[in-house]
């Protein structure tokens, strides 16, 4: 009896640390990058951030695509990564940061 109440005891608290640390589940993170590796459009993806606070969950993600897409064509590929991440992931907040592939850029960025 000792032992399943000390495992129940674990669980709870496990439970309540990894809330209070913003602890997203795994299979979040695998979903996001298999949603992310549907979109040709996408180079390149890095810094994929996911959080859940309560039962919301707040996504950030850094991808690279074509330099000579427009302003419009970028903000149209953003806006249906979105809409598939938040289909696949209910109360989610998408935030992409989207940065052109290009040499000089990707120097940029290995050096930081």
């Amino acid at each position: 009896m000792a032992v399943i109440v000390i495992f129940v005891s674990y669980k709870i608290g496990k439970k309540a640390i990894d809330v209070l640390l913003d602890k997203a589940p795994l299979d979040t993170v695998e979903k996001v990058h298999k949603t992310l590796a549907t979109f040709s459009e996408i180079k390149h993806t890095h810094n994929v951030k996911v959080r859940t606070a309560g039962a919301d969950t707040f996504i950030k993600l850094n991808i690279h695509l074509d330099p000579d897409l427009s302003l419009r064509q970028v903000h149209e590929i953003c806006d249906k990564i979105e809409q598939e991440v938040c289909l696949l992931i209910q109360r989610s907040e998408v935030y992409i940061h989207a940065e052109p592939h290009d040499k000089s850029h990707l120097e940029i960025e290995k050096d930081n």
